[in-house]
């Protein structure tokens, strides 16, 4: 189809759209021949849901012709209600007829519901009629009629709102109020706005709830537009917290850098906490004509001001204050100088890259190690030649800073540089800064088996404390082959070595390691890693890649070699973490041991507490032999609440 054919096509569709339309809305003053069944089953004896079904039917297709025995229908208890519906629904004048005749007929609820359709069909003939009402004895009838004035909303609803706002009693105010506020909005979505204005004052002075005239000075500023700034701007000073803070929220409505700058300009002459609350309304705003008033206050405002007005303006920034945050970042106010960073390090843009990469020049070696840190953190390529070079600089402090930036910014290329400088370290510093750069690049890095590869390779040249280090590293990345280096690790011929590879395989974070950790935790005849095992291979049952089944199975491995009170009480904070009938009755075993006792009963009160739901008679039991056990006040306690819901259920 040709685009010509096609645009053809579309309007047809749209024109053949708007004539369905008129048809349909035609066909409401012809009477369908649904109408005539549904009339015919409100006028004889059926039963109350046939008759609700029927008004619900005629709200959908009733004409003038179904309004006479609706009008019937809204003195009726029981189906008043769904008439009302009904009229609500019919477009013919008939229908507001029959509700404003209601108005002189019905009582109480009934006439409350009136009077609200009424307002939802914004009769304009039944406004003096309502406005009588709204000094009513019946408190429903009186709100009914606030309501429904304030849905109909013309001048003289309003008239009878604010009247009735002057004089009614105190109980009374705040539902007419409401009533006035319904008014004003829709005499400001009517373009009405000074008409909205005069209303919305009105309610704002009036001695009504704070949560009233917090509304009423929403609507206030919102109708005044412009006009409204200076109105927002005094709602800063107010002593009421619950009136700033609806203040700051309406400041978020308000588009436009005339309130922007307004409120930027309170800000010196605000006390700290409500400085703070509005810098944060402005950051929130993402407006940057707040950006140079707030970079003011960050560079020279009261202490506890600055790091607000630092965050702020990493929600508004640009390469503009590049300068002034780096003279901040490089400062020597530690908290002020982290979060400068932070947020230099979160500026897009070229430009901020360049102003950064001209900071590496500096004399100052200060600078440049701020520079560096920042730019690793922004992972700039242009900075990556420069960071090589800077790696073997011949100052220690812009040499670790390098290493450290090239721990944040490096790929997968960079990573041998990372690897030879942590195997051929200029310092003890440069190695530990290596360490922990390279265990940060593997971390980050999308291909972990690649990055154990290149260090698994090297690790023949290594040996000592530099090979320990590269095991540290392969605990960090994790994987099949990590673990089958440092397995292999633990029987290297250097103790060292061996010790510290058995070191990190009992902090190894994967199941995989379980096995080697039992094995060792049997049989090691060094104390110290036995212990070491013991407490990694409990700390694995933990682990959310162990299926309930195995780890119960590891929690008997574990009670069968816990030998002191506190590997007793880890076995037991596994149990609690597993919820069956097997770990509670192996948490019930340690109530004989006086040593553990306490840590028995809380574990099996833990784990009963999420069973008590699939297996009640189970949870009881077991919480019947914690109350004859515990002389804890607050564990028998958690214990008879287990029973009561077993019983319950």
């Amino acid at each position: 189809m040709t685009t010509e054919r096609y645009i053809q096509f579309s309007m047809a569709c749209l024109l053949l759209s708007i004539a369905a339309s008129a048809l349909r809305a035609q066909d409401r003053t012809l009477q369908d021949p649904d109408e005539g069944k549904q009339i015919a089953v409100l006028t004889s004896d059926a039963d109350l849901h046939e008759k609700i079904a029927a008004c619900r039917e005629l709200a959908r297709v009733g004409t003038r012709q179904s309004v006479p025995v609706l009008a019937q229908l809204l003195a009726n208890d029981k189906l008043s209600h769904m008439a009302r519906n009904a009229l609500e629904g019919i477009p013919d004048p008939s229908a507001a007829d029959a509700l404003r005749e209601a108005l002189g007929t019905t009582r109480g609820k009934l006439l409350a519901g009136v009077i609200g359709s009424c307002g939802r069909k914004r009769d304009t003939k039944a406004v003096d009629a309502i406005a009588k009402f709204l000094d009513d004895s019946d408190s429903d009838v009186a709100y009914a009629a606030a309501y429904a004035l304030g849905k109909i909303a013309n001048a003289p609803a309003a008239a009878a709102l604010e009247k009735a706002l002057g004089s009614a009693p105190a109980a009374a105010r705040p539902m007419i109020a409401e009533g006035c506020l319904m008014c004003a909005e829709s005499l400001a979505a009517d373009g009405k706005q000074d008409a909205a204005v005069a209303i919305y004052d009105r309610v704002g002075a009036a001695d009504l709830p704070g949560r009233t005239r917090i509304a009423a000075m929403r609507g206030s500023i919102l109708a005044r537009g412009a006009k409204g700034i200076p109105l927002l701007v005094e709602q800063l000073k107010a002593d009421s917290p619950q009136m700033l803070a609806a203040a700051l929220r309406v400041a978020m409505e308000v588009p436009g850098a005339e309130l922007t700058r307004a409120m930027a300009a309170q800000i010196p002459n605000l006390p700290e906490a409500k400085a703070t609350l509005v810098m944060q309304a402005l950051g929130n705003r993402g407006d940057v004509a707040a950006l140079q008033p707030i970079m003011a206050i960050a560079q020279n405002g009261p202490a506890k001001l600055r790091l607000v007005a630092i965050n702020t303006v990493g929600q508004l920034a640009d390469s503009s204050v590049v300068p002034g945050l780096f003279d901040i970042a490089s400062g020597d106010a530690a908290e002020l100088a982290r979060a400068a960073q932070q947020v230099l390090a979160a500026i897009p843009g070229k430009e901020t890259d360049d102003a950064l990469l001209a900071k590496l020049k500096a004399q100052d070696p200060k600078v440049r190690r701020v520079a560096l840190a920042i730019l690793g953190q922004r992972r700039v390529a242009a900075f990556m030649p420069q960071l090589i070079a800077m790696v073997a600089d011949q100052d220690q402090e812009i040499r670790t800073s390098a290493i450290k930036a090239l721990g944040d910014a490096a790929s997968i290329n960079e990573l041998p540089l990372l690897i030879k400088t942590l195997n051929q370290p200029r310092s003890d510093a440069d190695m530990q800064a290596a360490e922990a750069a390279l265990s940060s690049a593997c971390v980050r890095l999308a291909d972990p088996d690649a990055c154990a590869s290149k260090i698994i390779d090297t690790l023949p040249s290594a040996a000592g404390p530099r090979k320990a280090a590269f095991l540290r590293v392969l605990r960090s990345i994790g994987g099949a082959k990590s673990l089958d280096a440092v397995r292999a690790a633990t029987k290297d011929s250097d103790a060292d070595v061996s010790d510290a590879a058995t070191r990190v395989l009992c902090d190894w974070t994967s199941p995989a390691a379980a096995p080697d950790l039992l094995q060792l935790a049997k049989t090691s005849s060094n104390t110290r890693h036995q212990t070491l095992a013991f407490r990694g291979y409990v700390r694995l049952i933990a682990s959310r890649e162990v299926p309930p089944a195995q780890k119960i199975t590891m929690c008997r491995e574990a009670r069968s070699l816990a030998k002191s009170d506190q590997e007793k009480r880890l076995v037991l904070g596994a149990l609690s973490g597993i919820q069956n009938k097997q770990s509670l009755d192996m948490a019930l075993g340690y109530l004989d041991d006086a040593a553990v006792k306490n840590e028995a009963c809380n574990a099996a009160i833990q784990i009963a507490e999420r069973m008590v739901r699939n297996n009640p008679a189970g949870a009881k039991a077991a919480m019947e032999k914690v109350l004859a056990a515990t002389q804890d006040p607050e564990a028998a306690r958690r214990a008879k609440a287990v029973v009561d819901q077993a019983n319950r259920r």
